[in-house]
C-alpha cells in the first residue's frame, strides 16, 4: 500500500490549485492521500471530481475551524470516520486532525501546528504522544507535516517522537534532503512524517520533491506547487 502525505501551504486559505495538481497525485499513485495545510470549499468540487476520476474515490475533511487548516484524506478503497479526538489544546489542533478507518488500516492525518507558546506547543505534544502511545496494538498511521524532525530533537514534538521509536513505534527515515525548503531556498529541514504502529510492517518513506517536468516543491521561482515535498509511505497491505 501507497500512503501519499502532503503539505500544501494554503496558509489558512482557500487557495487556487494549479492545473498540475493532479496531474501530480496521477504520478504518485497513492492508495491514500492525504493532504494537509489544506482548505477545504466550493472551489474543490472540480479536485473532488478529478480524484474520483483517478480511483481515490472516497474521502474525508477534518472539521472547518475559521482561521485554521484542514487535512483532507482520499482513498481507492471505502473508508468511514474513526473514534479518536484531536488533543483539545487549541481548535488548530483539533482542525489539523482527521482519523479514518479504511480495510486493514487506520490512518490519522495530521499537522502540527506552529503555536507561538512554548507551553501551548508542549502541552500538545504531551496529548498527542499520550493518544498515540493508545493505539499501539492498532494497526494504524499517523502522516503528515510534524513541524520537527525526530533525528534532531531539540524540540517538545522531537523528544516525542523519540519516545515513540523508543517504545516500539516506526518512524522510517524518509528517503532525500528534506521536506520543507525556505522561499529564498536557502534553509531546508526533514518535518513530514510517519508514525506507523508495530502491527505494520517494513514501513519506507521518501520525500518526492520532484516528478519529471513537475516541481512539487521549491522556492520562489521555482514554479512550485508548495514549498513542502510529497511524503510518500510503502507499507505492507
Amino acid at each position: 500500500m501507497r500512503i501519499g502525505s502532503w503539505n500544501l501551504g494554503h496558509q489558512t486559505q482557500e487557495r487556487r490549485l494549479p492545473a498540475a495538481f493532479v496531474d501530480t497525485v496521477k504520478a504518485l499513485l497513492p492508495d491514500v492521500l492525504v493532504l494537509n495545510e489544506y482548505i477545504h470549499g466550493d472551489s474543490r468540487r472540480e479536485m473532488v471530481a478529478n480524484l474520483h476520476t483517478i480511483g481515490l474515490k472516497h474521502y474525508s475533511v477534518s472539521e472547518h475551524i475559521g482561521g485554521q487548516n484542514q487535512v483532507l484524506i482520499a482513498s481507492r478503497l471505502p473508508q468511514s470516520l474513526g473514534d479518536l479526538a484531536a488533543p483539545v489544546t487549541s481548535a488548530a489542533a483539533t482542525a489539523n486532525f482527521l482519523h479514518v478507518v479504511l480495510p486493514n488500516i487506520e490512518i490519522v492525518g495530521m499537522r502540527a501546528p506552529m503555536f507561538k507558546s512554548s507551553a501551548l506547543l508542549a502541552a500538545y505534544w504531551q496529548d498527542m504522544e499520550n493518544l498515540i502511545q493508545g493505539t499501539k496494538d492498532r494497526r494504524i498511521v499517523f502522516i503528515g507535516d510534524v513541524n520537527c524532525d525526530p533525528d534532531k530533537p531539540k524540540r517538545p514534538g522531537s523528544f516525542a517522537l523519540k519516545r515513540l521509536r523508543d517504545t516500539g513505534w516506526q518512524i522510517p527515515k524518509p528517503v532525500g534532503e528534506w521536506s520543507f525548503i525556505s522561499k529564498n531556498g536557502k534553509a531546508s529541514c526533514c518535518i513530514d512524517h510517519a508514525i506507523c504502529s508495530p502491527q505494520i510492517k517494513h514501513p519506507t518513506a521518501a520525500y518526492k520533491a520532484r516528478i519529471g517536468d513537475i516541481v512539487l516543491a521549491g522556492a520562489t521561482g521555482d514554479n512550485a506547487i508548495s514549498d513542502h515535498a510529497a511524503l510518500v509511505l510503502e507499507i505492507e497491505a
